[in-house]
């Protein structure tokens, strides 16, 4: 179906190249998982599959000359075209030249089948990042492909939408037998899901086989940059037998002492032009000094409400309150960064280093404390001050452009910071760094607030977690309080944390919340300490 013979690939004459004698084949209604690092080529691959890019030498070859892809990437604004969800369903049929009626009727199913009904007149400008990406999806099976290329298509997708894309394929591999479907990805729980999986590392296939045997070796995917699955472990332990008799242990001892607000809403009221509401008299406050994650389903707020923090957007009615003192948007600009949730609609400058220095330029810092700023955020990311100063932020993959904002951000220095899903599209390895990164933050006396779909990177990451639903804060704690109302993430069309999936065993949970432990990974290993 689909085969590459000694594949070469440099986006550039001058440059070096991504892939490089790249072989593989892929049959007929195969699935197959991708996974690498940042930078590993993965995408470029999927251009190639997709046939938007042309090797530079070898050659992409189908058994079919009039094979057709459907393609869903990082980003979906980087293919939406049209005015109205239903011009954009149209679309793709149109070019291939379908017949009117045909048109008309394959759109009419698939905004029913989807639940895109109430969003036909919809600009899909004005949807969420989680509600784009299952436009974008939607868009690319409706003129029924034989090969379906998802490059990261959950990385912002709440729960409910991860069900919506998984029975989406699904119904399409019923629809046809022989449909190809490659999926990118950096979740090993993803890939489980899949009979075959690829790991790229260095332009080339690293390894080939079943998931379950990748992730059974641990050093080979640290090597190749991403994540293992920790769970298998934990279900051989007696946990009944764990050290520690506390039979309702809770997280009052750290409650008490948290420290004052350092920013808060107080009856703050947020309306879009068109009219809808998303807040209305919203309370809710943000400790200083502590990580605050911030979760809600897709459309649920969490973007608006960071938007409003920084003054990018001013309320309806109400206020924001920094210390104690009311601000103005203008106010809040001053003192709050924002890292997008699209890194691309904050870079603009021809290279790495002017794009970070620019923010720094308008606050008058000097050239030399700028240098070792550039240095200092690039080293705290994980690139290389000599490789990248120099190059275009727009040649670099999805996972180095969100690297790239992330470094303009932080290279500020703020006292808030606030990550809009600073995770998506980035391997283990530069999540770790990213964990790294905030809690160090963290120490420095700075507060954070992420905005994330992960729960298990939030539970991981953060001090406390706030939960929007309906405009308002659901729930507002110490992350650990969460263990007693497990329930509420499902309620709210979120992913349970693993972690917190776990501690269904009283015996367990007490282990985790005396022990501070943030994750399954973390977990599996104290147990095996202990084992």
């Amino acid at each position: 179906m689909l085969k590459f013979n000694a594949v070469t690939f440099a986006y550039t004459s001058d440059s070096s190249p991504v892939l490089e004698g790249l072989n593989l084949q892929i049959d007929r209604g195969e699935r197959v998982a991708v996974m690498g690092g940042n930078g590993s080529g993965k995408t470029t691959l999927a251009l190639l599959a997709a046939r938007l890019l042309i090797p530079s030498s070898g050659s992409v070859v189908y058994d079919d000359s009039a094979c057709a892809a459907g393609v869903v990437f990082q980003n979906p604004d980087n293919q939406i075209v049209s005015i109205t969800v239903e011009r954009e369903l149209a679309f793709p049929l149109e070019c291939r030249q379908f017949p009117t009626d045909m048109i008309r009727d394959r759109v009419e199913e698939n905004l029913v089948r989807y639940n895109l009904e109430n969003m036909r007149d919809v600009s899909p400008n004005d949807l969420s990042g989680g509600e784009k990406q299952k436009l974008a999806l939607v868009s690319a099976l409706i003129a029924e492909p034989e090969i379906l290329i998802l490059d990261e298509p959950t990385s912002h997708l709440d729960l409910r939408g991860r069900r919506i894309l998984y029975e989406a394929i699904e119904q399409a591999e019923a629809n046809n037998p022989d449909l190809v479907v490659i999926m990118i990805t950096q979740s090993p729980s993803e890939a489980l899901g899949f009979p075959r999986m690829i790991v790229v590392k260095g332009g080339a296939i690293a390894v080939d086989m079943a998931p379950g045997e990748i992730f059974r070796n641990r050093d080979l995917c640290r090597s190749c940059r991403i994540a293992v699955p920790d769970n298998n472990f934990i279900e051989t332990i007696d946990v009944s037998k764990l050290p520690i008799a506390v039979s309702d242990h809770t997280c009052t001892d750290y409650t008490d002492t948290l420290p004052d607000n350092l920013v808060e809403t107080e009856n703050l009221s947020f309306r879009w032009k068109d009219g809808a509401q998303v807040f209305d008299g919203l309370d809710i406050s943000f400790k200083s000094g502590r990580i605050i994650g911030l979760a809600a389903k897709s459309g649920g707020g969490k973007t608006t409400l960071g938007y409003l923090l920084a003054g990018l957007l001013a309320p309806t009615d109400g206020k924001i309150v920094w210390q104690g003192e009311k601000l103005s948007p203008s106010d809040l600009l001053k003192k709050v960064s924002y890292l997008f949730q699209f890194p691309e609609r904050q870079i603009f400058a021809d290279s790495v280093y002017n794009e970070i220095a620019f923010g720094l330029k308008q606050h008058g810092i000097s050239d030399d404390d700028i240098d070792k700023r550039i240095k200092w955020s690039l080293e705290i990311i994980g690139l290389s001050y000599r490789e990248f100063a120099d190059r275009s932020p727009y040649l670099l993959s999805g996972g180095e452009m969100r690297k790239i904002a992330l470094a303009s951000v932080i290279a500020l220095r703020r006292p808030l910071t606030v990550y809009d899903e600073p995770t998506a599209e980035l391997d283990f390895t530069s999540v770790e760094k990213f964990k790294s990164f905030v809690r160090d933050v963290k120490n420095s006396g700075m507060t954070q607030i992420v905005i994330s779909h992960d729960t298990d990177f939030l539970f991981d990451v953060c001090d406390d977690i706030v939960i929007l639903k309906g405009g308002a804060a659901l729930l507002s704690c110490d992350k650990f309080e969460l263990i007693k109302s497990a329930g509420i993430f499902e309620e709210c069309d979120l992913s349970t944390p693993g972690i917190i999936a776990a501690c269904q065993n009283v015996s367990l949970r007490d282990f985790v919340v005396h022990n501070r432990i943030g994750s399954i990974t973390e977990l599996s290993q104290k147990l095996k300490q202990i084992a």
